[in-house]
């Protein structure tokens, strides 16, 4: 197995845990109300360090996983986190990432804008929006949650990158450790 395919099934494999981890383990571990999203830290860190086709892959294999262990709006966290991954990847081809708090800001807004993005897209489908019901306080909760979360899941990630080289984006943009 090459190592395109090796990081591929090491970040799958990180992705599942999340997944796991999210649904199973962190509901009991709540921060001011808020729960926090594995997932969708994984996808912007993935994003900003492997590339936004690998951010928008992981992060919407995620939020399809999501959805389905949630049994509502299938699809939905699909498109919130794989956009927000994207995004992510987008960001991280013009900013300096290697920074330590670029990681923690990047997670606190993309978890911010995948919580709007899944409440915009669960109004489409007729439910109540709760933008005047504490949703900026409530996704700025969940964001600084995987912000803090963040901290210890970014050197798993760059040791991912830099050992195995690039998941799915063809350019590597960080240089592997010799």
């Amino acid at each position: 197995m090459d190592g395109d395919h090796r990081s591929l099934m090491v970040a799958g494999g990180m992705l599942l845990a999340a997944v796991l981890l999210q649904s199973a383990f962190f509901p009991t571990f709540t921060l001011f109300g808020a729960r926090p999203d594995l997932v969708t830290v994984l996808a912007v860190l993935f994003g900003l360090y492997g590339g936004p086709r690998t951010g928008a892959v992981l992060g919407g294999v995620g939020g399809l996983l999501v959805d389905l262990l949630a049994g509502r709006l299938v699809g939905l966290g699909l498109l919130s986190r794989g956009v927000v991954g994207w995004v992510s990847g987008l960001l991280g081809r013009r900013i300096f990432s290697e920074n330590w708090l670029v990681p923690v800001v990047a997670v606190l807004l993309g978890t911010i804008l995948e919580q709007g993005l899944y409440v915009a897209g669960a109004s489409v489908y007729g439910l109540a929006a709760p933008w005047q019901e504490g949703f900026l306080l409530s996704a700025l909760a969940t964001g600084w949650y995987g912000a803090l979360l963040a901290v210890p899941l970014v050197p798993a990630v760059l040791a991912l990158i830099r050992r195995m080289g690039p998941i799915l984006d063809e350019g590597r943009r960080l240089r592997p450790e010799e």
